[in-house]
C-alpha cells in the first residue's frame, strides 16, 4: 500500500540552514494520524511543563519552526529525533511513546462520549 493510499501526503521541502540540524538538506513533511498524535502529545507535555515552543527549541536541536511543524503533525521525525524529544522531556522513548493514544483509542473515546 502506497503513501497516497494510506492518506499520507508527502512533499519535499528544502531545509532551512540553521543550528545543529544543518546536516540535512531536505526533510519530508507528512500528514498522517501517527504524526498528528505524536504532535499533540508533544504539545500537551510542553504545556504541562509551562514551556513555550521557543523554550522547547532551546532545550533541543529543533528550531522553533520545526517544533511548530512537529506539534501540527506535519514533521516526519527519525528514531534518533524521537529519542531527543523524549530526553528533552526527561523520559525514555518507551515512556514518551506509551503516552501517545492510538487511533483506535481516539475512536473508542469519541464513540463513548468521553
Amino acid at each position: 500500500m502506497g503513501e497516497q493510499e494510506m492518506g499520507i501526503e508527502v512533499k519535499r521541502v528544502e531545509k532551512i540552514e540553521e543550528g545543529p540540524t544543518t546536516h540535512r538538506k531536505y526533510r519530508k513533511h507528512r500528514k498522517g494520524i501517527i504524526y498528528t498524535l505524536m504532535g499533540e502529545h508533544v504539545r500537551e507535555l510542553r504545556e504541562v511543563l509551562g514551556w513555550t515552543q521557543a523554550d522547547f527549541a532551546s532545550k533541543s536541536s529543533f528550531s522553533v519552526v520545526n517544533v511548530g511543524l512537529l506539534e501540527l503533525g506535519k514533521l516526519a521525525i527519525t528514531l534518533d529525533e524521537i529519542r531527543e524529544v523524549s530526553a528533552t522531556f526527561g523520559m525514555t522513548p518507551e515512556h514518551f511513546l506509551a503516552g501517545i493514544s492510538s487511533p483506535a483509542d481516539a475512536t473508542i473515546s469519541s464513540e463513548d462520549g468521553h
